[in-house]
């Protein structure tokens, strides 16, 4: 070297070729450099790759109100919009619009299919939809049988609860040929009919009241006149359904608005409701198999009143029950058939202390139990040695930026593929089971899911029916979301640009406090008909666009050709595009990979640049 020569500094290369989502809990200086401090619109590709994430385009409009639920009959989609309930019908290639009920409640609905109909609950009217006819439950229910081998007297043997949805029971007695007069087990009977009959040898006859017995309503009392006084036999012989006003008990599952398929064995034949603001810590199940008999011994009281059951999931083969805040505690139940009398119990096996559930309809079941605290999304988990279960943070890469929302207590949620996908004021905060992070030093239990974040999902209803996405808005529309990723036509929010990217890490080089000169930049998308690049840097604070490229990663389709981005070139495979930079003398940069382009995919493998690093940095 000679005397007075300058030393160069060694040119050194940055290489991101991974890319495993958001991390919005740490400062941008801080973020690990295969996640992004500041990502919009971009999804996994395939793992460890990203692209942007496709659009949507309007599937049914004109309801003018807001969409409160999106439910599927058969091959029929149930609208709830404002205070009315549609089924839309396909015909051809559009769908025939019919209004069902015009009495709907303004919340968030839920619905569940059985037996070929649909189940509703919105907090105000518990409602069966059966082809073009919708109705609350209570005119439907079933009619129990609640005893038999009954005496005149009132004795018997009890068979099933009474149905809390229906004002009509059964009671089955056996004559004894002398008494004419038969107690039924309530009193103050409405006027509703009493369906009468008596068997005689092996035909059974309907009684007309007035003309064969008299009813005392007052007492529950049926008396048969003389001539008509059953003969004695050794099996049930009169049978009598009678009914009284129980709306106050029916409204204890028409008020409630949360509910999940639950039941033994996880046969998932019975619905586990609540949601009642009247009596918040309480629930209650249906029959097996039978939505509308909701027994009124079939219930759980949780913990005290003043504590909400907020939501429930599923913990393998047990029932989770969250609560709100006030007491954060989660009960785990799991259902057993008590072998004394053949009823199927759901006790209480397990408590869990947690933070409490802050979101009714953010809870869901994603391999394990995902529900949103004040601590962001959580799940159970089983702590190593002492196999106690507890409550842990899945989304900590997510938590702090979904929490800031406002309302986050109204977000809704849905599992869409592999994606838990939670969605407030417009912004889908998601995340990923094909991409989880272990902590070093943690037990196995303690991983973390990959984040995403999307904007512009105007999002008040989800509905996920097979691998098509669904969701409301608060103007009446319906939107779908495309599934084709190869095709540019699945890049638009109906007709608007996706603005897409992803922000590397605040880059300080090795040593902080050191000059840094970047000098060149290159990249590697993924090919499509039409995509392309614009590359920002933060100089001093400020975004500044530093690159375009909206030819060289594109291919030719003669089938879909863009004249405004015409190339010759028929190579489909992932191609690279680099441009030199002049940015000197800088502490930190970070750099930014956006497409906002209608109708353009954008996919990135991998970045690179070159730089410097001489010099103590004096700014």
């Amino acid at each position: 070297m000679q005397y007075g020569q300058t030393k160069k500094a060694p040119k050194q290369v940055y290489l991101l070729d991974t890319f495993e989502g958001v991390d919005f809990a740490k400062a941008a200086s801080n973020v690990d450099k295969i996640r992004s401090p500041e990502a919009v619109n971009m999804t996994r590709d395939e793992v460890g790759k990203v692209r942007k994430r496709m659009g949507y385009s309007l599937f049914l409009s004109g309801y003018e109100a807001k969409i409160y639920g999106i439910h599927k009959l058969n091959n029929n989609f149930i609208i709830h919009a404002g205070t009315n309930l549609y089924k839309e019908t396909k015909s051809g290639n559009s769908y025939t619009r019919r209004l069902l009920y015009s009495d709907m409640n303004t919340h968030v609905s839920v619905a569940f299919q059985f037996n070929g109909n649909l189940y509703i609950f919105d907090g105000k009217t518990y409602l069966e939809v059966t082809g073009n006819i919708c109705r609350p439950v209570s005119q439907v229910a079933t009619v129990p049988l609640i005893k038999i081998a009954g005496t005149p007297s009132g004795g018997g043997t009890i068979l099933q609860e009474v149905n809390l949805l229906s004002n009509s029971w059964r009671e089955m007695f056996t004559g004894d040929g002398t008494t004419h007069r038969f107690q039924l087990s309530f009193d103050n009977l409405d006027n509703t009919p009493l369906i009468v009959k008596v068997k005689s040898g092996s035909v059974w006859t309907t009684y007309t009241e007035g003309t064969h017995y008299r009813v005392y309503r007052e007492t529950g009392q049926v008396d048969f006149f003389n001539a008509y006084i059953p003969a004695a036999s050794t099996t049930d012989n009169v049978d009598i359904q009678a009914s009284k006003d129980r709306s106050a008990y029916a409204d204890r599952i028409n008020k409630c608005s949360i509910a999940i398929k639950y039941g033994l064995n996880g046969q998932d034949n019975q619905l586990f409701v609540s949601g009642n603001s009247e009596l918040k810590n309480v629930d209650w199940w249906c029959q097996p198999n039978d939505p509308t008999f909701f027994g009124d011994l079939s219930y759980a009281t949780l913990g005290q009143d003043d504590s909400a059951i907020v939501s429930y999931s599923k913990l393998n083969s047990d029932l989770v029950t969250h609560k709100d805040s006030k007491s954060g505690t989660i009960f785990i139940r799991h259902g057993n058939l008590d072998s004394s009398n053949s009823k199927i119990v759901y006790p209480v096996k397990d408590i869990i202390n947690g933070s409490g559930c802050i979101c009714p309809y953010g809870s869901q079941n994603f391999g394990e139990p995902i529900f949103i605290t004040s601590l962001g999304v959580q799940t159970i988990t089983v702590q190593d040695y002492t196999l106690n279960q507890y409550e842990q943070v899945r989304g900590t890469r997510i938590n702090s930026k979904l929490l800031e929302e406002a309302n986050v207590e109204n977000a809704i949620s849905c599992i869409w593929k592999d994606l838990y996908i939670v969605c407030i004021n417009s912004h889908c905060y998601i995340l990923d089971r094909l991409q989880k992070a272990y902590e070093k030093n943690s037990p196995y239990s303690t991983y973390q899911y990959a984040g995403e974040y999307w904007d512009n999902i105007p999002a008040t209803a989800f509905l996920v029916d097979g691998n098509d996405l669904y969701f409301g808005t608060t103007n009446g529309q319906v939107m779908k979301f495309y599934t084709d990723p190869q095709n540019p036509l699945s890049y638009s929010d109906n007709g608007v640009a996706i603005d897409a990217y992803w922000t590397l890490p605040e880059f300080s080089g090795d040593v902080f406090f050191r000059n840094k000169n970047v000098k060149f930049i290159a990249v590697k998308l993924k090919s499509a008909i039409r995509t392309g690049i614009e590359i920002l840097a933060q100089i001093d604070g400020v975004w500044t666009t530093i690159f375009e490229d909206y030819l060289s990663f594109s291919f030719v389709d003669f089938d879909n050709i863009d004249f405004d981005n015409f190339t010759f070139s028929t190579d489909a495979t992932p191609k690279k595009a680099q441009t030199k930079v002049t940015i000197r003398k800088k502490d930190k940069t970070a750099f930014r990979l956006r497409n906002n382009k209608l109708e353009q995919p954008f996919g990135i493998y991998a970045v690179a640049f070159i730089y410097t690093e001489k010099g103590i940095n004096k700014d």
